[in-house]
């Protein structure tokens, strides 16, 4: 839930930067079950409006519907990039965890797109970066098209690609490749 406390407020005031500008924005919001209340109840005060969901297919069809994504880092951007939807992925850990885990870390990135592909595909927005300011114009170019937009898709269908084809949930096949990437780097 600390998550959830941490982030919800700055997705909030990027959607407040946002709104002007994209009136008719419709945002979808996968939830858990146990944040899911927390989750309704900031949504209830964004600026645009959202549809939380629980769903699994309903998830997959927002992704689907989706013309860019603001996530939290971890699978979520692994299924954005099965689902081809660009994205900005925004994480704050508690200062005192992330000074402890900082030196344990064998990895240059956050997003699991990105330590797949070995570069920075996908904006991470991480820690001091994690603020509205930095996110929200990063979310308009991909929202307006153009360049960054482009050279994102085409990332993303690397990151795909490299996951291999696969029938199983994109959740499983993300897990999957997490557990890989895992072995790897142990070796």
């Amino acid at each position: 839930r600390g998550e959830i406390d941490t982030l919800l407020p700055i997705f909030g005031e990027v959607l407040e930067r946002l709104a002007p500008q994209f009136p008719d924005l419709h945002l979808a919001v996968p939830t858990v079950p146990h944040v899911e209340a927390a989750v309704r109840a900031a949504a209830a005060g964004w600026p645009l409006p959202a549809t939380v969901t629980l769903d699994a297919a309903e998830k997959y069809d927002a992704f689907a519907a989706s013309r860019a994504a603001l996530a939290a880092s971890g699978t979520v951007s692994l299924e954005l990039t099965l689902a081809g939807v660009p994205m900005v992925v925004a994480y704050r850990l508690n200062a005192l965890t992330a000074l402890w885990l900082r030196p344990q870390l064998r990895v240059s990135y956050a997003s699991l797109v990105n330590i797949l592909l070995d570069r920075p595909t996908v904006p991470e927005f991480l820690q001091d970066r994690c603020r509205a300011e930095e996110i929200a114009p990063a979310l308009t170019e991909l929202l307006e098209g153009g360049p960054e937009r482009d050279a994102q898709l085409a990332g993303l269908a690397e990151g795909a690609a490299a996951f291999g084809p696969g029938g199983d949930a994109p959740s499983m096949r993300a897990a999957d490749t997490i557990l890989n990437l895992i072995e790897e780097r142990r070796r």
